[in-house]
Protein backbone atom coordinates (compact mmCIF):
# COMPACT_ATOMS: atom_id res chain seq x y z
CA UNK A 1 0.00 0.00 0.00
CA UNK A 2 0.94 3.55 -0.61
CA UNK A 3 1.32 6.01 1.87
CA UNK A 4 1.08 8.83 -0.35
CA UNK A 5 -2.23 11.11 -0.35
CA UNK A 6 -4.32 10.81 -3.38
CA UNK A 7 -4.00 13.79 -5.44
CA UNK A 8 -6.92 13.02 -8.23
CA UNK A 9 -9.92 14.76 -7.52
CA UNK A 10 -8.60 16.48 -4.54
CA UNK A 11 -9.80 19.47 -5.34
CA UNK A 12 -13.42 18.65 -6.33
CA UNK A 13 -14.08 16.47 -3.20
CA UNK A 14 -12.48 19.42 -0.77
CA UNK A 15 -14.76 21.06 -2.88
CA UNK A 16 -17.84 18.75 -1.95
CA UNK A 17 -16.38 19.02 1.76
CA UNK A 18 -17.12 22.46 2.04
CA UNK A 19 -20.51 22.49 1.00
CA UNK A 20 -22.02 19.40 1.91
CA UNK A 21 -23.69 20.49 4.91
CA UNK A 22 -25.44 23.08 2.67
CA UNK A 23 -26.21 20.57 -0.03
CA UNK A 24 -28.00 18.14 2.56
CA UNK A 25 -30.43 21.14 3.32
CA UNK A 26 -30.97 21.48 -0.34
CA UNK A 27 -29.81 18.31 -2.55
CA UNK A 28 -29.84 15.74 0.00
CA UNK A 29 -29.82 12.60 -2.63
CA UNK A 30 -28.87 14.72 -5.74
CA UNK A 31 -26.46 14.04 -7.53
CA UNK A 32 -23.37 16.31 -7.62
CA UNK A 33 -21.14 17.54 -10.43
CA UNK A 34 -18.25 19.34 -10.17
CA UNK A 35 -14.52 20.33 -11.42
CA UNK A 36 -12.06 21.96 -9.62
CA UNK A 37 -14.20 24.74 -7.43
CA UNK A 38 -16.77 24.69 -10.77
CA UNK A 39 -19.87 23.49 -9.54
CA UNK A 40 -22.06 22.16 -12.96
CA UNK A 41 -25.20 21.61 -11.20
CA UNK A 42 -27.31 18.90 -9.49
CA UNK A 43 -28.93 16.02 -11.01
CA UNK A 44 -31.81 13.15 -9.82
CA UNK A 45 -29.42 10.52 -10.89
CA UNK A 46 -26.07 9.26 -12.02
CA UNK A 47 -26.58 8.55 -15.58
CA UNK A 48 -27.91 12.71 -16.36
CA UNK A 49 -25.37 13.47 -13.66
CA UNK A 50 -22.04 12.07 -15.46
CA UNK A 51 -23.12 12.36 -19.16
CA UNK A 52 -23.85 16.15 -18.32
CA UNK A 53 -19.54 16.29 -16.93
CA UNK A 54 -18.55 14.29 -20.13
CA UNK A 55 -20.63 16.94 -22.23
CA UNK A 56 -19.23 19.72 -20.86
CA UNK A 57 -15.65 18.36 -19.60
CA UNK A 58 -15.10 15.38 -21.86
CA UNK A 59 -14.47 11.78 -21.43
CA UNK A 60 -9.98 12.79 -21.19
CA UNK A 61 -10.57 14.63 -18.16
CA UNK A 62 -11.47 13.77 -14.04
CA UNK A 63 -14.49 15.82 -12.80
CA UNK A 64 -16.56 14.48 -9.58
CA UNK A 65 -20.05 12.81 -10.14
CA UNK A 66 -21.44 12.58 -6.27
CA UNK A 67 -24.24 11.84 -4.50
CA UNK A 68 -24.97 14.11 -1.68
CA UNK A 69 -25.54 12.08 1.24
CA UNK A 70 -25.18 12.55 4.89
CA UNK A 71 -23.11 9.46 5.68
CA UNK A 72 -21.36 7.57 2.98
CA UNK A 73 -21.64 3.87 2.31
CA UNK A 74 -19.35 1.89 2.91
CA UNK A 75 -18.77 -1.09 0.30
CA UNK A 76 -16.37 -4.34 0.95
CA UNK A 77 -15.07 -6.29 -1.90
CA UNK A 78 -13.92 -9.75 -0.89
Amino acid sequence: MSSTVPTRLLAETEFYDSHKAEWLRIHRNEFVVAKGTELLGFFTNFRDAYYAGVEKYGMNTDFLVKRVVEQEPVFVVF
